[in-house]
């Protein structure tokens, strides 16, 4: 296993972070004082928020869910690798390969937070399209074209995190 430079998914995640925030606080002036927030499968609206409650949901949850993906792999590094479960997990958290482990999982989990961040952005962006419409709405392609990407996505990231801990010299 290499060594892990974290200044590059660090850098990425920065700018997606203040991107996102920028992103959600300058394309929301123009929505409906009441906009609808979630669709059925068939692409109707079926829940609705207020312009203020978006705002503050979107950015609580996009910002939430990948800092405590983050947060929770710092308590796992401080424990040493308590509660990690990889392949092979004796070897790899061995007291001469724990620190490099932890590095790696630390640069995997920042990634998964890029990818998050990317996918709460696309989101966003999805909601403000609805709006555009009367009845606010999608048709298909519009809804489950970004889920595919973002599944996709994920399935690359799982088969790259979990990928070297099946292997052991």
């Amino acid at each position: 296993m290499k060594s892990e430079n974290l200044l590059l998914p660090l850098a990425l995640l920065g700018l997606l972070v203040a991107a996102f925030v920028a992103d959600v606080l300058l394309t929301t002036s123009h929505l409906p004082a009441r906009l609808a927030t979630h669709f059925a499968a068939d692409g109707h609206a079926n829940g609705w928020m207020t312009r203020a409650g978006h705002v503050q949901f979107t950015l609580a949850l996009g910002l939430g869910v990948p800092l405590s993906i983050l947060g929770v792999v710092a308590i796992i590094s401080r424990l040493g690798g308590a509660g990690l479960n990889i392949p092979h997990r004796a070897y790899w958290l061995a007291p001469e390969r724990r620190a490099q482990t932890l590095a790696v999982v630390q640069r995997q989990m920042i990634w998964l937070a890029c990818i998050l961040i990317a996918f709460f952005t696309m989101i966003h962006h999805l909601i403000l399209r609805a709006n555009t419409h009367t009845p606010a709405g999608f048709n298909g392609p519009e809804l489950w074209l970004p889920i595919a990407v973002f599944l996709a996505a994920v399935g690359v990231w799982t088969v790259g995190f979990v990928r070297p801990f099946f292997r052991t010299p």
